[in-house]
């Protein structure tokens, strides 16, 4: 829950209820599609890995108020999308799951809304 303040903390003027908003409600999505596909996960699980993984996130928003061309800015954020994406991929969709690809998309995008807030 740290990451996830810390985050709403960064985006001053976005809103800080939204990032809390879309955090749980994107973990409980998360949390039933992951259920659906016959992953043995908890919500609790679900919300405590989305907020985790949302740490390389606020690392690259971070980043990016440093850099000031934008070719690095949407490299850094394409990095820090994709590695918050297979991390939480990788603990709520292991590999026993066939279709791993159908909840990695969900999550992919989770974390694709969350980079545009910082931009």
């Amino acid at each position: 829950m740290a990451v996830v303040i810390i985050y709403g903390m960064l985006l001053l003027g976005q809103g800080f209820s939204w990032v809390l908003t879309l955090w749980i409600f994107g973990s409980f999505i998360i949390f039933l599609m992951a259920r659906v596909l016959g992953a043995e996960v908890s919500f609790s699980q679900s919300v405590g890995v989305i907020g985790y993984c949302l740490l390389p996130v606020v690392f690259i928003a971070l980043l990016v108020l440093v850099f000031t061309s934008t070719w690095i800015q949407f490299i850094l954020k394409a990095v820090g999308t994709l590695w918050s994406t297979l991390s939480a991929g990788s603990w709520l969709a292991p590999e026993a799951i066939p279709k791993k690809a159908l909840l990695m998309y969900p999550i992919l995008l989770l974390y694709i809304y969350f980079m545009s807030l910082s931009s």
